[in-house]
């Protein structure tokens, strides 16, 4: 399985940053959609940049 930006394996269980999903899940029930802020604007970065050099627009 392939992890991005936080999230990794501790303990043959999935944690974004500091936080398992089996505690997100307790705390908050589910459904739970859960956005990674960090790589969410990492991606955005890239996104505006390549946008930049194939289109000359700044964004």
């Amino acid at each position: 399985m392939k992890l991005f930006g936080n999230l990794k394996v501790i303990d043959n269980e999935i944690h974004l940053g500091k936080y398992s999903m089996s505690y997100l899940k307790e705390k908050y029930g589910t459904p739970l959609y859960i956005v990674d802020e960090d790589f969410f604007r990492e991606n955005i970065r890239k996104f505006k940049r390549l946008y930049n050099i194939c289109w000359g627009v700044n964004l």
